[in-house]
């Protein structure tokens, strides 16, 4: 695809500059001196996105600038997707959920060899540097003594810090890949480079009666060279603001570090500050209030560090402990906003195991959400003509409430696409793609799940939601060869396993989907799905008497507690009793299971179309929709 030459053919009188590369008039792209081959319809986009630098453009005008008006909807990210492979690996064309496209660098126009930016032009100035670089934070280690968990949440917030920083100075590596590829032993250079990020900041953490002390080190993966290091020694009490101190801090290092050298095409050079850190630097409490407050702030966010370290496991006791945690900080210290979100995505994420009864949950969600409301510090939300007054950060979990309990579509819509500025995490993702699943809107989830798996690659619950959307949307052959390389990648990990052996039980392959789903019900055994998977999966494999004893099991079951029935309908139909599962299903809506509008789209359930109540169910999301439009 790429082929030497030299731009003195082209004139530079109108040529544009973004990132390192340059557009010129004729249509020529060039990385540096390299020129690139791509098609009209990508030229056609690409100029486009740069005549609306920093805005976002519709997937309608991006058809309009292809000129393919009566084309598939799947032209459009299909455009975009070559147009992002001939760019390269710096990511630069963003996808906003619901909403378009976006060039993520600034762009300049290019004057007879020098860059200028005229007076009434519609460029923006460009900052140094033109190149975002990309940062990873690795899971800081623990030294003997310290908690690890103390540790994870120093390095997880500051990136979330980071992410949230504005302006932006580098782009942070998404935090699931660098965990996952973490806990595989590879080194901060090795994560790095796999990551596709400039730097990768490791870190350890000592502690002592009275103080912490962090050390900090930021390396070049190329060349795998340290650029800084730096000590904190931090009081106790200071812990609660200290991912703050530390996101402050990194950013002000590496905004001292980046320099750009001449004839690179605006590549950022990294080099050590000109003037070294402090060897160890102490940092104070600054007192916030009387110490019994001060006391109770500490707890707080040691107890919100707690819960986010447990509740990574998806272990039902250790969720549970994670809720009750997470309660407990937020009555502590209603300041602490963090927690109140943080409980709120934790009661989605039970709901969607059955470890929570959905109703409860979303009492739990609103509950939290209405302290927003009702705190001092109220912050206004990013949502367009909102009326509310809640962090964005909270707004995915209430949208997926909205949705799936009050069965509130317009608050549902404002809620993500108030959030829809949020920086890239797993959690919000996935309720972002379960959201147009459930509406069965197929392309835009199985869109947004690639946009998210390229900054996220090992994620093994975004592989797993990958594999379900294609299922959903009729694309065995896609999804059998997706759920078969999550399960290669992530064989310890349940999403994978879950999703994996439903679709390759629903695609011919019932033995091996039996196997996965047997050990993933004997690891997790209040994992309702996982034995609803197993005695599908049973069924398809020539044994539905234990498939019954399964289903029979779980049906007493649920007079003694909230049992999740949603899965259990595909086995009912294979083994051709549409009215029992019409029950389960019946069931599931009425507990305003978080599933039951994707499992209504399920190919497994084809045979109950006909039926008189399954059409009823449908009704249900037709009306929702009906009533958004309406609004």
């Amino acid at each position: 695809m790429e082929s030497p030459s030299r731009e003195s053919a082209e004139a530079p009188g109108s040529a544009l500059i973004f990132g390192n590369f340059r557009l010129v008039a004729g249509g020529s792209l060039f990385r540096g001196e390299t020129r690139l081959e791509i098609t009209p319809a990508e030229l056609a986009v690409l100029r486009l996105l740069l005549t609306h630098p920093g805005q976002i453009v519709s997937a309608a005008q991006v058809r309009e600038a292809m000129g393919s008006a009566s084309s598939p909807a799947r032209a459009v990210p299909a455009c975009i997707e070559s147009l992002r492979a001939s760019l390269g690996p710096e990511d630069l064309i963003e996808t906003v959920y619901k909403r378009g496209y976006r060039l993520r660098a600034g762009v300049r126009p290019y004057r007879s060899g020098l860059l200028s930016a005229e007076p009434g032009s519609p460029f923006a100035p460009l900052p140094a540097p033109i190149l975002v670089p990309s940062l990873a934070i690795v899971p800081f280690s623990a030294a003997a003594g310290t908690p690890e968990y103390l540790a994870w949440a120093l390095a997880d917030e500051t990136a979330a810090h980071l992410a949230q920083a504005r302006p932006i100075s580098f782009r942070i590596a998404a935090s699931q890949s660098v965990a996952t590829l973490a806990g595989r032993g590879l080194s901060a250079q090795q994560i790095g480079a796999a990551m596709g990020a400039s730097l990768a900041l490791t870190g350890k953490v000592w502690a002592s009666p009275t103080h912490f002390r962090v050390r900090l080190q930021m390396i070049q993966v190329a060349g795998d060279r340290e650029l800084w290091s730096e000590d904190l020694l931090i009081e106790l009490g200071q812990v609660p603001q200290l991912s703050r101190r530390l996101a402050a801090r990194i950013q002000s290092r590496l905004e001292a570090s980046i320099t750009i050298s001449a004839g690179t095409g605006g590549e950022p050079v990294l080099e050590p500050p000109s003037v070294a850190p402090p060897a160890v630097e102490s940092v104070r409490r600054t007192p916030e209030g009387s110490s019994k407050t001060i006391l109770e702030q500490d707890e707080s966010w040691e107890l919100l560090a707690r819960a986010r370290s447990e509740w990574r496991s998806l272990e039902r006791h250790q969720m549970q402990d994670a809720l009750q945690r997470l309660t407990r900080a937020a009555d502590l210290d209603p300041t602490l906003a963090e927690a109140r979100i943080e409980l709120a995505n934790l009661c989605v994420a039970q709901a969607l195991h059955g470890y929570l009864q959905p109703g409860t949950a979303a009492q739990m969600v609103h509950r939290a959400a209405q302290r927003f409301l009702d705190s001092e510090d109220r912050t206004q939300s990013a949502a367009t003509g909102a009326a509310n007054l809640l962090p964005a950060a909270i707004l995915p979990a209430l949208g997926w409430v909205h949705f799936y309990a009050d069965r509130d579509l317009p608050a549902a819509l404002q809620a993500f696409e108030g959030s829809a500025h949020l920086p890239h995490d797993s959690r919000v993702t996935s309720a972002r793609t379960l959201f147009p699943l459930s509406r069965r809107r197929f392309t835009e989830a199985i869109d947004l799940l690639s946009a998210a798996l390229r900054l996220d690659p090992w994620s093994a619950l975004l592989h797993a939601r990958m594999a379900w959307a294609l299922h959903l949307a009729g694309e065995a052959a896609a999804s059998v060869k997706q759920a078969e390389y999550a399960l290669a990648e992530f064989p310890d990990d349940e999403s994978p396993a879950l999703i994996g052996a439903l679709v390759l039980a629903a695609n011919g392959q019932a033995g091996q989907a039996v196997k996965i789903a047997r050990e993933l019900a004997r690891q997790r055994p209040y994992f309702d799905a996982a034995s609803g998977v197993l005695a599908h999966a049973l069924v398809c494999g020539g044994h539905p008497e234990e498939a019954r004893e399964i289903l029979e099991r779980l049906e007493w079951l649920s007079r003694e507690r909230y049992v999740m029935s949603t899965f259990n309908a595909a086995a009912w139909v294979a083994l051709d009793e549409p009215e029992a599962a019409i029950q389960q299903l019946r069931a599931a809506e009425q507990a305003r299971c978080p599933w039951f509008f994707q499992m209504m789209a399920d190919p497994r359930l084809a045979a109950l179309h006909a039926h008189p109540e399954f059409q009823a169910m449908e009704a249900i999301l037709a009306g929702m929709e009906a009533t958004a439009v309406n609004r």
